[in-house]
């Protein structure tokens, strides 16, 4: 439920438009409209460390296995947090520069 609320409150008011042909990405923000060519954004991505390439699946499930975020830094260093209540992390529509593991909550906006 904290990574659920959290990430609502990230993404409130917040739509994304990805534009394949012309390889365009838009952000609408509380009604503001931002565009950019993807080959300008940085796309790290923050999942559980449970998904680190050097260690297999624990047997234990746990409930938020499938949170995780794309924080998205423009080249006018606006930063925006597309998190998993709008895609999905794991097999994102944008091209991931870094993968980081951990914790995937967002501390700060």
């Amino acid at each position: 439920m904290p990574f659920h609320i959290n990430y609502l409150m990230a993404n409130w008011r917040t739509k994304l438009l990805i534009d394949d042909n012309q390889k365009t990405i838009q952000i609408i923000e509380s009604g503001h409209t931002n565009k950019y060519n993807i080959a300008d954004i940085e796309v790290t991505r923050h999942i559980l460390g449970h998904y680190r390439p050097d260690r297999k699946k624990s047997w234990t499930p746990i409930p938020f296995d499938f949170y995780g975020y794309l924080k998205v830094k423009t080249n006018d260093n606006k930063v925006t947090y597309l998190t998993s209540l709008m895609l999905d992390p794991f097999n994102p529509p944008l091209p991931v520069d870094k993968t980081e593991y951990g914790f995937p909550i967002i501390w700060s906006r």
